[in-house]
């Protein structure tokens, strides 16, 4: 669907159908180019500055984020009716998701961290993996359950919840809102990078800034993570561009997001 920087991907050498299957050596990494297909098994190592959306089978988007990690663990139509099992291991970073809903319902869409896993049908969400192993998740639209091995959370619309790298889930609530953006200039004139001033926000402790070439954010060119203003992204060519922000409390759970 879209690729910016040197995204890299693997391939195990001796990947298995099962999904109990032992972890594999896996094959010298390859660059990752715009329309590629990708199968069951491939991860993908996403560095700074670095962005890929991919598009799976029933037109579900999944945007990785620069700084990630991630492998396509399951990506098959199960049975006869062929409901679609999704599987995708987030071993680094952040991803966010927008899953088509199917007809029948029958659609399994699962993002499992070090922390925990998280399940959902027809949805849009982010989780976020800290080098700390903490997992983080925060709904946009839709439901989500986030589980560890004990009874599951449920996620609403407007909801996150944080889960501790030792597996404990914490209590959903409210993302933060939106943060307010009147104050970010239409036109920057600075070659080669463009500085947005953070606004103040009660419970933020730091940032998450997108700049993409689409509304939908599909085509991210660059992003980082700010704690002070301003947040100034730097390699950025001509262009116009669209700037996303979300507000990121103390546990790590993302806000709503400002476009």
């Amino acid at each position: 669907e879209f690729v910016q920087g040197d995204v890299r991907s693997t391939r195990s050498l001796n990947h298995l159908a099962d999904t109990q299957a032992a972890a594999s050596p896996a094959a010298d990494s390859q660059p990752v180019q715009k329309g590629q297909l990708l199968q069951e098994g491939d991860s993908l190592q996403v560095p700074a500055n670095a962005f890929v959306s991919v598009r799976l089978a029933d037109g579900s988007l999944v945007r990785v984020q620069s700084e990630s990690d991630v492998e396509l663990r399951q990506m098959r139509r199960k049975g006869r009716a062929g409901s679609l099992q999704s599987v995708i291991d987030l071993r680094e970073g952040a991803i966010e998701a927008k899953v088509s809903r199917q007809a029948n319902g029958e659609r399994r869409f699962e993002v499992r961290t070090p922390a925990a896993s998280t399940s959902v049908r027809g949805t849009q969400f982010l989780v976020m993996s800290d080098d700390e192993g903490r997992t983080a998740a925060a709904v946009d639209e839709g439901s989500v359950a986030v589980q560890t091995g004990q009874p599951s959370a449920l996620l609403r619309p407007g909801q996150g919840l944080s889960v501790s790298a030792n597996g404990q889930i914490g209590r959903p609530t409210a993302m933060l809102e939106a943060p307010d953006i009147a104050a970010w200039p239409s036109l920057v004139e600075d070659a080669s990078w463009v500085s947005l001033p953070l606004p103040a926000m009660a419970g933020a402790v730091r940032y998450q800034v997108l700049l993409a070439q689409d509304r939908e954010l599909t085509q991210i060119v660059r992003g980082g993570m700010f704690t002070r203003s301003p947040a100034r992204l730097t390699g950025v060519e001509d262009g116009s561009y669209i700037a996303a922000i979300r507000a990121i409390d103390a546990n790590g759970i993302p806000g709503k997001r400002s476009l």
